[in-house]
């Protein structure tokens, strides 16, 4: 159960300089100089609310902070930011967010000389994240939903599977972009266009025919069976 304040135990020695991480896990690491924090492949989202991980094992959330310390305080800084997304279309059950530069792993920080958490480097990464919605069930129209991930840059932009059950389409961002710390990128309606006619041709076997057409340029299709017979119909 959350609570507003927590008890750290053990001696402190004058002069000496502490380090902390918040929340605790045995997967996170401080070497001396700088912090490693794992970050899950899979979230559950929450309605207005940060979401937690799939599996249960950090049952603190996923929104880490570190600190360090030379007298009796530590004051945490996050080393988190996110996308908060909200949906127009009704029946999306989860999210897979892609990346080539990595969405969740293990990432390295450090506190600079202004008590700052600055990101290093990776240490493993896996290019996928999984977002489900509350409860496994579906995500609802019009409410806003958290997605936590490292405060770091994404050079190669984002690409996000958008499922209803089996049935996905991808939303794609191909600009550089950085989640800032305590910051959320918001996705209003990105979900406006995807599953339309085309989107749904798109994932089956005319994949290979589709690709590298502009969807915004195509006005008319004229759909052929195997006679001479031709149905004109505008989209």
């Amino acid at each position: 159960e959350p609570l507003p304040e927590t008890e750290f135990v053990g001696m402190i020695r004058e002069g000496s300089k502490y380090s902390a991480i918040y929340p605790y896990s045995d997967r996170n690491y401080f070497d001396g100089t700088k912090f490693g924090i794992e970050f899950h492949s899979e979230q559950v989202a929450g309605e207005g609310a940060l979401p937690t991980p799939k599996d249960g094992y950090w049952d603190r959330g996923t929104f880490y902070s570190i600190a360090q310390s030379t007298d009796e305080n530590l004051y945490f800084m996050n080393i988190c930011g996110g996308i908060k997304v909200s949906f127009t279309q009704e029946g999306v059950t989860k999210l897979n967010l892609r990346s080539q530069s990595g969405l969740s792993g293990t990432f390295e920080y450090t506190i600079d000389e202004n008590g700052i958490p600055q990101y290093l480097n990776a240490v493993s990464r896996c290019v996928d994240l999984t977002v489900w919605a509350p409860n496994y069930g579906t995500f609802e129209p019009g409410k806003y939903y958290y997605i936590t991930l490292p405060a770091r840059p994404i050079p190669d932009g984002l690409s996000i599977d958008v499922y209803k059950g089996e049935q996905y389409d991808t939303w794609t961002y191909e600009q550089p972009l950085e989640i800032h710390r305590s910051a959320f990128i918001l996705l209003y309606g990105f979900d406006d266009e995807l599953f339309n006619s085309i989107a749904t041709i798109q994932h089956d076997s005319y994949s290979g025919w589709l690709h590298g057409i502009d969807r915004a340029r195509i006005t008319k299709m004229k759909f052929h069976t195997q006679d001479d017979t031709v149905t004109d119909k505008t989209i």
